[in-house]
């Protein structure tokens, strides 16, 4: 009887052993490479310039979506829509797309990226300064959409934005070598946002010197950060036919909205100095 019981004992034993061993194992299997989470689905939306001026010709926005999987692979032939909108969400109409509406769509290539051109409103269809936001829109699943946005300041009142720009340094000592002064332009709105995108031209208007390539004028635009940058390059000494010379800049900010193109601008100068090597 001594014997029965110690064998049902070690079964029992046995069993329960096998049962804990069996769920350690299943707690630390890894999950499935293939499972849910890769079905994920990201829309990024990007904007060539985040402020078109309303004037006597429409400024443009190049608007890009991007679609792809979580792990970057691009997603080809999807459509995405493409809306006007307030900061509320509801559709707004200022400005159109390609064939004058107010919403547009593309359909995305092998890179997973489709493309819109937004036109920006005249000055006599605004009333005041306004922002609006372009949403990108795209099917996902089930019932479900993919929304992104991104927001564009239109500007009227060109008393709603900071235009400086200075010289540094602003006296140069020309020697053998030509002198160089980095030539900055900022355009923010007066909340401190930065404008990007924005059309900067930087033009000499007397005295030596160049920019790059020997030019006399150049073109650029802000950055993320609402700065635009030159290099000025001063003449050499033996260039220079006095002890010193005055070089006058001018930097000006397209407005579309003016007849003169450089009725934005702000003027700087620069003091060349004979120096010695």
């Amino acid at each position: 009887m001594k014997v029965k019981k110690t064998l049902i004992l070690i079964i029992g034993l046995s069993f329960l052993l096998a049962i804990t061993s069996s769920c350690k194992r299943s707690a630390v299997e890894e999950p499935s490479p293939v499972g849910p989470s890769t079905l994920a689905v990201l829309l990024k939306l990007t904007t060539s310039t985040n402020v078109l001026f309303a004037g006597l010709n429409r400024q443009t926005a190049n608007i890009t979506a991007v679609l792809q999987k979580y792990d970057g692979t691009p997603l080809s032939g999807r459509t995405i829509y493409f809306e006007i909108r307030d900061a509320q969400g509801l559709s707004v109409y200022y400005g159109f797309f390609n064939g004058k509406d107010s919403s547009a769509s593309a359909v995305t290539n092998s890179s997973g990226e489709a493309s819109v051109v937004y036109y920006g409103p005249l000055a006599q269809e605004l009333t005041s300064n306004e922002q609006i936001y372009i949403y990108a829109i795209v099917a996902g699943s089930g019932k479900e959409y993919i929304v992104e946005k991104v927001p564009i300041y239109l500007i009227r009142d060109l008393l709603e934005f900071t235009f400086t720009a200075y010289a540094n340094p602003n006296v140069l000592w020309c020697t053998s070598e030509k002198p160089e002064s980095i030539i900055t332009a900022e355009v923010k709105l007066v909340n401190g946002v930065p404008l990007y995108g924005a059309p900067i031209h930087v033009k000499i208007l007397s005295g030596r010197g160049e920019f790059e390539n020997g030019k006399r004028k150049i073109s650029t635009e802000t950055d993320n950060n609402g700065l635009a940058q030159v290099t000025y390059i001063g003449p050499t000494k033996s260039e220079l036919p006095g002890e010193w010379e005055w070089v006058q800049i001018r930097v000006f900010l397209e407005n579309a909205g003016q007849t003169a193109d450089e009725i934005v601008y702000r003027d700087i100068s620069i003091r060349l100095e004979k120096g010695s090597d």
